[in-house]
């Protein structure tokens, strides 16, 4: 073999590698900023936005349709769920309260983060990914500091999920963000689930929450 098909040999070698390497780069279900151990030296108290949570039903003739009612009692669930596992882990919880859910920075920065939770998922858990985000995850929202300072908390804990209901094919998923006051996204991570969960049954909403947050900061 000479030296160009040598060459020839190792560069169909390492693209055949190249997708499996990232794979495993991805394969870890959170992502944390590079500056992820100063940012929670003074994690105490987190502001939980209510979470923007999605159920679709597919119909017999192959459908999807929404379904609010479940979407409602799903977000319910994985609110109080989402409390008691991070109380469990030894960090405050506020929920917010109407008129600060409603607030103009509230909804500003969730409809920011429903497009950068799109990028992070397609991008460093695939299948797009990009290498740059993988070495280095760095994602942010804007700042919430104002935010933040109204609840009287530390940092923001943002919520999106999905679930269409299927007998042929069930699928679901959370994504939970832990948000520092200049609005970069301090510990990220989503999980999706093998088997069909009932997430607006708290049974459901518990087993999924527990999953997502089981490396989350905390002590417990």
């Amino acid at each position: 073999m000479d030296r160009r098909q040598n060459k020839q040999l190792w560069l169909i070698i390492f693209l055949a590698w190249l997708p499996s390497a990232f794979a495993g780069c991805a394969a870890a279900p959170e992502r944390r900023h590079p500056d992820y151990s100063s940012y929670i030296q003074n994690l105490h108290t987190v502001l939980v936005l209510s979470p923007e949570v999605n159920l679709f039903e597919e119909m017999s003739d192959g459908k999807v349709m929404p379904y609010e009612e479940g979407s409602q009692e799903a977000r319910a669930q994985i609110q109080r769920a989402l409390k008691g596992r991070l109380e469990a882990k030894h960090v405050a919880v506020k929920t917010a309260e109407a008129s600060l859910a409603e607030d103009n920075d509230a909804v500003s920065v969730q409809r920011l983060f429903r497009a950068v939770n799109r990028s992070i998922q397609l991008h460093t858990y695939g299948p797009q990914f990009f290498p740059a985000k993988l070495e280095s995850f760095e994602y942010e929202v804007g700042p919430v500091d104002l935010l933040l300072k109204k609840a009287g908390a530390d940092a923001l804990v943002l919520v999106m999920g999905h679930q269409t209901e299927s007998t042929a094919q069930p699928k679901t998923w959370l994504s939970i963000a832990l948000i520092e006051a200049q609005g970069h996204i301090v510990w990220y991570c989503m999980q999706g689930a093998k088997e069909d969960l009932k997430i607006q049954s708290m049974a459901g909403a518990q087993a999924l929450v527990e999953l997502t947050l089981k490396h989350f900061p905390g002590g417990g």
